[in-house]
């Protein structure tokens, strides 16, 4: 259940940002890469998720990782209007592509 989870929101994700999930996914530090993995954490941690199994998910071996990528999350949030964009149109999405997240209110944050 929680993989069928992390696919529906990384394939999100990598519509909205028009990159593949392999490249989300993969260890490139690119900034748009970068940025688009802090959106995927972001949104699995506002679900609920463990940043362990956040983690585990993205192959990463340390979970601190995903607090990295949570902080990279906010510097994104403030400086860049285009972020803020995708940031909010993924939130729109979500419950229609997650409809088992819809109770969790989080998702919106």
């Amino acid at each position: 259940m929680k993989t069928e989870i992390f696919d529906k929101i990384v394939n999100l994700v990598a519509e909205t940002t028009e990159l593949k999930k392999e490249c989300i996914l993969s260890s490139c530090k690119t900034e748009d890469l970068v940025a688009a993995r802090c959106l995927f954490v972001h949104f699995c941690a506002a679900s609920g998720i463990p940043t362990i199994s956040i983690a585990e998910y993205m192959k990463r071996k340390k979970p601190t990782c995903i607090s990295n990528y949570l902080a990279s999350y906010e510097s994104f949030y403030k400086s860049s209007p285009y972020f803020r964009g995708m940031r909010n149109t993924i939130a729109k999405r979500l419950p229609e592509v997650c409809p088992e997240l819809s109770h969790n209110t989080n998702v919106n944050v």
